[in-house]
């Protein structure tokens, strides 16, 4: 082969030196002949090499054409070829002027090779080069400008030589040279000729062409537009593409469906790209004229051929509105109204236009009707004709109404521009298809600047009040965006015509002027152009008409504008034949007016003093003009004063309505005190019609007569007179008509509303008798309105009162009864006469007796306090041994009950004696005290005889009755003590006063001890099931009833298991004592068993009760009492059924009175004792309302007569007979004592008759326990409540019963005070005295929370006194307080804002209101309660009831959030641990599921942020818990944006911010931190606080990455929305590094969209579109392309442009690279692998948008590749 080789270059050698260059060439085509028969590859590169670098011409000339037959013949490879010929090529740039002739022909060569090898090769060529500079006619255009235009030859060539072959693989051959020239900064000539070459070549071919063409439209949008130079190249390549597109559409003789669509689909992008010039941001060069020239040839062409006029061709009507509101060149101007009436009439021409559908040329209309103010004629007739055209659009579109279905668009939108995000905004409206999961971007913005909580008004939802909102916020008025603004004003131009939205878009509009003044003649314009269609034509919108005029006077804001606003309203003046028309311009003159002053001379003019009497025929025009001049005074007082005259001519009408609003003119100035009040009234009142008979004259009177009050007491006899007219308006009660009722009724508020702003002295002097007058007017009055209005009146007249008291001297005292002083001397009565000893009377002495010894000396010693001890000591046993306590529960409870006082008095005096010896705090002296006196007490009853333990172990149990609640020890040693004595069964005397007194423990115990209760309960459950005693398992049925009372109370935060074991002890209580009844009784078998079934009891206890032979009647009897005291714990546990049915079988049983057996009388002992407890509690907790408690009184009453009738011996008998007298009294008692029920006098004064027959009756056959039943039955009526413990700790105001201050039961006292002084029989005399002193302690105990609460009478002159004696007086019939609520609800307001109130039984008188049941009075009670329930220890009691969690979940809804919205008062008026379990309370409260809680919850984040505004630093820890709770309660805000729900969850959002503003910034970060639960959540309050300023924004940025990184749902678009918000609203660095950040994210992160919406709603909110965009899942990522280009336009993001471009391109690699391959890839979810061609899709739209910021290699590499 050497020698082969070495012969081939010696004859290049040879070739080259001949001297004629036809012998080279045949020299060198025979080199070329020889190697192709024996061919080398190494001689052939060698030979060919050497041949194209000849230094002849002629060598390389033949070598080249050699080569191409090489290459043809596949002795050469074409890439071989190509390669030589490129270097070749390469080397022409390098060898002279000579050598450069030769680039053509290896140009031309390359062009040869290229057409073979993509001809031979199917798939060279065709996926593209990478990189891209490898392509064949990239690499011969880098050789420079000498051989463009044998490329653009050569391309041709290959576009002609292989059109036969598939034309869309040329066309992508050829799209990187296309791309490579036009990005090439110096190749751009070159592009425009190859644009202009391949146009030319496409005019020959046929179908083929559309790809060709296509792929020049499409390079289109790839040229640069950095200047007038780029622009002028783009529109001259978009006119050749134009040339032939018309050429190709001429030669298609007859359009396939398929090619009609091509063809078509290929002008719809080239119109994109040219109309796309247009919305260059910042850029102006003069092309508009040019793109409109060349969109109406490309459209022209398609329409004479006829083609359909496609429905994307409506979004040029976009870009028309657009560049009108931008030029303001005439021959732009002409040009674009060219094409639109060319548009419309093509389109109108196809039928695309259906009756009653949204046309989308109304866009024009805005931008077109602005163009009638052009100079130029030509213009202004195109602009008309134009409006023309539409004008029966829009009366067409005007007649349909909000139901008709085919108001919207009948095409879907193109995306990714301007028209799309338009038509997507008037599409969604117009269909009524806003989807109800989106918003808009707006509604964050304007929701960061309200300081009030949205209300649920779809209105308010609505695009135009939004932007009407944003507008009035912008922090600099009329600096808005002109492109923004004209787009702004078209759409609103639309949306006037919407059915429902046109007169919020009027308003809209209006707000519009205010802000843009550049836009107010277009505007006003286009508002008169809507009122003309709307006056010339039939319409069904006079509303919107009138909203239009009325808008008219909004556009003198601008004071270059009052001009033209004037000269458009003036013309209507000269209508004085048509009063409608002068009217309406009356009005819009004074309008105009009041918002520029430089139109009053003309107003002045018009509201002429004579003008009322010119048009008094006309009344519409004479009260327009009376309108307007009330106007001016109200506006503007002063200029009020310059047509004084025409007000006076207004009240000198006798046309009602004239003078009425003469004088309400009037009015307006003496409020601004312009005009002297007096003098005025001395001129007018003499014209005054008769405000007697007309309530509008009253009504002006009233209102004008207000502002006499300042000067009344200078002018006394005007302000007499003034001062009778309006008392005599404010009582006018003869209304002539119903019709007027209305008129009377505001007539009579105003008189009062003005009465109230008088001195009450002055009042008083001026009306005779005001006092009364005042009152029976209050009480009669039957209109609510009035009622408010005269509360005013009475709030002054209380507040004169209080001022005006006499201090010196106390007020009028209540006298006290004969019954009171009697019981106050008691004491002394009983016990100094004949110095009877206190053993005596052993009952009266424990309560009443005192037993501290005097000492000597005033030290107090050590030895004091042991004498003291001893004294006490002794009259312990001395006690115990007189007091002779039988096998009678009610003389145990009763004993217990004398203890209690008896220990009290002992603890008191042992601390008095320890003050001076110790340091120790009184909580702690209260604990020692306990101690010290239970060690002698248990002494003492482990060393008595049983007779005096049994007295002893009631004392012990007493003595936890008196201890604080801090000696929690005292009552856990007591409880270990009695436990002891429970299980010893050998002792019955200890087992059953140990079960009774364990009973009053159990609700002793600390809240936390759960155990120690627990173990109470078990042990008394085990006792009654073991023991064989009837009296102790009546005992221990007692004592189970009484620690019942205890479950379900606890404060504390008790687990699931610790109120499970509270339902099951509950359980066990209640079937225990329920089968043991029932086998002691067996008719109750039945009904038992339907009440056990009730609590769904699952383990019923089946009893097997021992025969037992000295059966004890009451054993059953405690069952029974049992049983009753269980409805606490049941009402509690939320069984409010079982508490009715228990109530219900007591009645019956004493109802029933059954003597015929044993076991019904023992049942009847005890029903008469347990039913006063249950109505009692019955009717606090409002489960009593259809009793008929007289009927239940005269039960009782019978029943004490039939057993006195029947005289039987026996004790059974005498103990039912003593607890029928002691129930009797109790239960009139109570009843009477809540306050709730009334009962007949008859009915009470006959039980307590028969009660007393029982102690007088000396000759009956009956014990003396009888006789102590009477005596405590009557007491107990009297309000002593013997033998009924109150087991609440803190001291409570137990309410007198009415009893003991009536006159008519004095007697009855007076008798019982005679017995226990003067009989001679000493049990009766020692049974007296107890029942006396018991009724003395309840009495004492009364007077002293009286006169610590409410220390305050009141004189009975005062208004204070006539509403309170009214209310206690009132009849709690409910028809009557129906009748007379808005009195009621009145007198209780006014009573709250009271400093003072008499002594009366509040309590009582609250509670019989609230029994009513309506709403407006209970609120009024509770408001009450709230305010004086500070001093007021029933209405205390009240709220305490009220608030406890089993009585407040029956509250009416109502009261429930009032009370929840009084929290804070709550706090002011509750101790800590009552707060406490307040709080634990709401948290059980809010557990349940409701259809309220969200309103619920609104309330309570009322109240909670009322508390901490208070600073409540020591139970602030208790509300953090329970904000804690109901933060996890917060629904989360993913709910749809436009639903009633979503609108109440944002309140419910806005009141928890404003609360956490308010909360503990440790606790709230500490609460906030991200974790497992509701991150979301947490996430949007982070947001909310950072926004509000609460917290600083560097605490959203430590979780940036955690919200960016986050899985994409569906509430996640929410937390981004809110995120972005607060973002946009911070400085412009800040949103640069979260916007970069999420970039960043977006490439790593297993969740790109996530960070990707992100950035499209970070962007959105900062880009000029904002106010149009709207926000959903979809959209945020469709507008990502235009939002975030948009966005950078803006000079502040300059600096990171780059940056961004080029994280954009990054993403857009990936997510691409990811769909290639059609399978989540790495690091990617299967849910974004399903959005990944989208996330493609719109990233390379992104991309192409932002292309001018990327790199050359990264914009020719976009360019190229193809949309997924």
């Amino acid at each position: 082969m050497e020698p082969s080789s070495s012969s081939s270059s010696s004859h290049h050698v040879d070739s080259s030196r001949l001297p004629d260059s036809s012998l080279q060439r045949h020299s060198v085509s025979s080199l070329f002949a020889k190697l192709r028969l024996s061919p080398s590859p190494s001689s052939v590169t060698d030979a060919i090499s050497l041949s194209l670098n000849s230094s002849s011409l002629a060598v390389a000339d033949q070598t080249t054409r050699e080569l191409c037959r090489l290459v043809s013949t596949s002795v050469v490879s074409p890439a071989t070829a190509l390669l030589e010929l490129q270097s070749a090529l390469d080397g022409c740039s390098t060898g002279g002027n000579a050598r450069l002739s030769l680039a053509q022909v290896f140009v031309k060569a390359i062009g040869f090779v290229v057409r073979f090898l993509f001809r031979a090769d199917p798939s060279w060529g065709r996926s593209g080069f990478e990189p891209v500079e490898l392509h064949p006619f990239i690499k011969v255009l880098l050789c420079g400008e000498f051989v463009e235009m044998e490329l653009i030859r050569q391309v041709s060539l290959f576009t002609v030589h292989n059109k036969e072959s598939e034309i869309e693989s040329v066309a992508r051959f050829l799209k990187p040279l296309l791309i490579f020239s036009i990005l090439r900064k110096n190749s751009s000539n070159f592009a425009m000729d190859l644009i202009s070459s391949l146009a030319s070549i496409s005019c020959s071919l046929k179908v083929e062409a559309i790809s060709i063409l296509k792929l020049l439209t499409g390079s289109l949008k790839y040229f640069p537009h950095e200047n007038r130079k780029d622009i002028k190249l783009i529109l001259s390549s978009a006119e050749y593409i134009l040339d032939a597109y018309i050429v190709v559409l001429k030669q298609q003789s007859v359009f396939s469906e398929m090619l009609e669509s091509n063809t078509q689909e290929c002008s719809w992008a080239l119109l994109e790209t040219i109309f796309s010039l247009c919305f260059i941001q910042n850029k102006s060069f003069g092309i508009n004229e040019t793109v409109f020239q060349l969109a109406k040839r490309l459209l022209s062409i398609q329409k004479e051929i006829n083609l359909k006029f496609l429905p994307e061709f409506n979004s040029i009507f976009i870009t028309i509105s657009y560049i009108l509101s931008q030029t303001d060149f005439e021959h732009e101007q002409l040009a674009a109204l060219k094409l639109l009436i060319f548009l419309t009439d093509w389109k109108h021409q196809t039928g695309l236009n259906k009756s009653g559908r949204l046309r989308e040329e109304l866009f024009c209309v805005f931008s077109v009707v602005a163009l009638l103010m052009s100079p130029s004629k030509s213009v202004k007739a195109m602009a008309s004709n134009f409006l023309l055209r539409i004008n029966e659009f829009i009366v067409d579109l005007l007649r349909f109404s909000p139901s008709d279905e085919n108001l919207g668009f009948n095409w879907t939108p193109p995306v990714g521009t301007h028209a799309s995000v338009l038509f997507r905004l008037l599409h969604l409206w117009f269909e009524g298809k806003l989807d109800s999961s989106s918003c808009f971007y707006m509604e964050f913005i304007v929701a960061n600047d309200i300081t009030e909580p949205k209300r649920n008004s779809h209105e308010e939802k609505s695009w135009p009040f939004l932007l009407r909102n944003y507008f009035l916020n912008l922090p600099n008025k009329g600096i808005i965006q002109p492109g923004i603004s004209g787009l702004i004003n078209s759409v609103i131009s639309v949306l006037i015509l919407h059915p429902t939205l046109g007169k919020s878009s009027v308003e809209t509009l209006a707000g519009l002027v205010a802000v843009d003044q550049k836009s107010a003649m277009p505007l006003l314009l286009i508002t008169l152009f809507y009122i003309k269609i709307l006056s010339s034509n039939e319409s069904n919108k006079p509303e919107l008409l009138l909203k239009l005029m009325e808008s008219l006077s909004f556009f003198s804001a601008h004071n270059f504008m009052v001009p033209v606003v004037v000269q458009t309203v003036l013309p209507i003046l000269k209508f004085e034949s048509k009063p409608d028309l002068y009217s309406i311009a009356v009005r819009l003159l004074c309008k105009i007016w009041i918002t520029t002053d430089r139109v009053f001379a003309i107003l002045q003019e018009v509201l002429d003093p004579k003008a009322i009497s010119e048009f008094i025929s006309e009344r519409e025009i004479s009260i327009s003009i009376a309108a307007s001049i009330r106007d001016v005074c109200k506006h503007n007082p002063d200029r009020g004063v310059d047509i004084i005259l025409s007000v006076s001519s207004c009240i000198e009408s006798r046309d009602k309505i004239v003078q009425a609003l003469g004088l309400e003119g009037l009015t307006f100035l003496c409020e601004a005190d312009v005009v002297d009040f007096y003098t005025a009234w001395i001129v007018i009142k003499k014209h005054l019609l008769d405000y007697s008979l007309d309530p509008i004259i009253a009504h002006g009177v009233a209102r004008l007569l207000r502002w006499g009050a300042m000067d009344a007491e200078a002018y006394p006899d005007a302000s007499r007179s003034v001062l009778q007219i309006m008392w005599n308006i404010a009582s006018k009660r003869n209304i002539p008509s119903e019709s007027s009722s209305s008129h009377w009724t505001k007539a009579r508020v105003a008189a009062f509303t003005s009465l109230s702003h008088y001195k009450v002295v002055v009042i008083q002097e001026a009306v005779d008798e005001f006092k009364k007058g005042n009152f029976e007017l209050l009480i009669s009055e039957e209109n609510s309105e009035v009622l408010n209005a005269m509360e005013e009146l009475q709030v002054e007249i209380i507040k004169y009162e209080h001022t005006t008291r006499r201090r010196g001297q106390k007020d009028a005292r209540i006298t006290a009864s004969k019954t009171e002083k009697l019981l106050d001397v008691f004491p002394q009565a009983i016990f100094s006469r004949d110095k009877i000893k206190y053993q005596d009377l052993p009952g009266a002495a424990l309560i009443c007796f005192n037993f501290t010894p005097k000492l000597e000396s005033p030290l107090k010693s050590i030895k004091d306090l042991q004498k003291v001890n001893q004294a006490y000591e002794k009259a312990l046993m001395d006690l115990a041994e007189s007091l002779h306590i039988t096998r009678n529960l009610i003389f145990a409870i009763i004993s217990i009950q004398s203890w209690k006082s008896f220990l009290d008095r002992w603890i008191e005096a042992v601390i008095n004696f320890m003050k001076d010896s110790s340091s120790s705090d009184s909580l702690d002296k209260h604990t020692r005290a306990a101690k010290d006196i239970l060690k002698i007490l248990c002494r003492i009853a482990e060393e008595s005889i049983p007779r005096v333990a049994v007295n002893i172990a009631l004392a012990i149990g007493a003595l936890c009755l008196v201890v604080p609640d801090s000696a929690h020890f005292v009552v856990s040693d007591v409880s270990d003590f009695l436990l002891k004595w429970l299980f010893e069964f050998e002792h019955e005397h200890k087992q059953w006063t140990a079960a009774i007194c364990l009973g009053f423990i159990a609700d002793c115990f600390h809240p936390t001890d759960q155990k120690t209760k627990f173990k109470v309960i078990n042990a008394l459950h085990e006792v009654i099931c073991k023991s064989e005693s009837d009296f102790v398992r009546g005992a221990c049925g007692a004592g189970l009833g009484f620690a019942s009372k205890s479950l379900f109370k606890s404060s504390q935060e008790i687990n699931s298991t610790s109120k499970s074991e509270e339902t099951k002890l509950l359980e066990t209580i209640l079937t225990t004592l329920s089968a043991l009844i029932s086998k002691q009784c067996p008719s109750t078998s039945n009904s038992l068993n339907s009440l056990t079934n009730q609590v769904h009891s699952k383990n019923k206890v089946l009893l097997e009760a021992p025969e037992i032979s000295d059966e004890d009647p009451w054993g059953t009897a405690g069952l029974v009492l049992g049983l009753g005291n269980s409805v606490f714990a049941l009402y509690r546990s939320g069984s409010h059924d079982s508490v009715i049915t228990i109530k219900n079988l007591l009645m019956k049983w004493i109802e029933d009175k059954v003597f015929d057996e044993m076991s019904d009388i023992k049942l009847l002992m005890g029903s008469c004792l347990a039913l006063p407890i249950v109505i009692s509690f019955s009717q606090r907790v409002d489960l009593s309302t259809n009793d008929d408690l007289d009927l239940l009184l005269e039960s009782y009453n019978s029943l004490i007569c039939e057993i006195i009738n029947v005289n039987k011996s026996g004790v059974i008998y005498s103990d039912l007979l003593m607890a029928a007298c002691v129930g009797a009294g109790q239960l009139i008692s109570s009843v009477l004592n809540d306050g709730v029920y009334d009962l007949k006098l008859d009915g009470v004064t006959s039980l307590l008759e028969t009660i007393k027959s029982v102690y007088d009756n000396k000759n009956s056959n009956y014990s003396y326990s009888v006789y102590l039943g009477g005596l405590f039955g009557v007491v107990n009526a009297f309000g002593a409540s013997a033998g009924y413990i109150n087991l609440q700790k803190e001291k409570t105001s137990i309410i007198k019963g009415p009893l003991l201050s009536d006159p008519t039961f004095e007697s009855i006292i007076q008798e019982m005070f005679v017995l226990a002084k003067e009989s001679k029989d000493l049990q009766r005399r020692q049974f007296c005295a107890w029942a006396l002193a018991f009724l003395r302690n309840q009495f004492l105990k009364e007077t002293s929370d009286k006169n610590s609460s409410l220390n305050q009478n009141l004189s009975e002159e005062t208004l204070v006194w006539d509403l309170s004696s009214y209310l206690r007086d009132f009849d709690s019939n409910k028809e009557v307080i129906n009748a007379k609520k808005g009195i009621i609800s009145t007198m209780l307001s006014c009573l709250s804002k009271s400093p003072k109130l008499p002594s009366f039984d509040w309590g009582i008188i609250i509670r019989r209101f609230m029994k009513h049941q309506d709403i407006s009075i209970n609120k009024e009670c509770l408001n009450f309660s709230l305010i004086h329930a500070n001093h007021i220890s029933p209405l205390l009691n009240l709220l305490d009831d009220l608030t406890d969690l089993p009585r407040f979940k029956t509250l009416d809804l109502n009261l429930q959030l009032f009370l929840l919205e009084s929290m804070s008062q709550l706090l002011r008026l509750f101790s800590e641990s009552r707060l406490e379990k307040l709080c634990v309370d709401l948290v059980q409260f809010f557990s349940l599921e409701r259809n309220e809680n969200s309103i619920l919850r609104r309330s309570l984040w009322k109240g909670l942020c009322g508390s901490l505004r208070e600073n409540y630093d020591e139970i602030v820890s208790h509300l953090e818990k329970l904000m804690e709770f109901m933060l996890i309660q917060l629904p989360n805000l993913n709910g749809d944006y436009l639903r009633d729900e979503f609108s109440e969850n944002e309140n419910e959002w806005f009141d928890v911010i404003e609360c956490l503003d308010l909360a503990s910034k440790t606790w709230l970060l500490n609460y906030l931190k991200i974790g497992e639960l509701d991150q979301a959540k947490k996430i949007v309050i982070i947001s909310r606080l950072v926004r509000h300023k609460s917290l600083h924004i560097s605490e959203l940025a430590k979780i940036r990455a955690y919200i960016l990184d986050a899985k994409d749902e569906d509430i996640w678009l929410r937390v981004l929305l809110e995120v972005s918000s607060t973002i946009s609203n911070s400085q412009v660095n800040i949103k640069q590094q979260w916007l970069l950040d999420a970039l960043d994210i977006s490439c790593v992160s297993h969740h790109p969209s996530t960070a990707l919406k992100f950035v499209g709603l970070l962007s959105g909110f900062c880009s000029e579109l904002m106010p149009v965009l709207i926000v959903n899942q979809t959209t945020v990522l469709l507008d990502l392309p235009i939002t975030l280009s948009s966005l950078l336009s803006d000079p502040n993001w300059s600096s990171v442009r780059v940056t961004i471009a080029e994280k954009v391109w990054s993403i857009a690699n990936r997510v691409r690279s990811l769909a290639e391959h059609l399978m989540p890839g790495p690091g990617l979810e299967e849910k974004e692998a399903e959005l990944v061609f989208y996330l493609a899709s719109v990233m390379h739209q992104t991309c192409v948008l932002l292309k001018e910021y990327l790199s050359f290699d990264k914009q020719i590499k976009l360019a190229n590749l193809d949309v997924l």
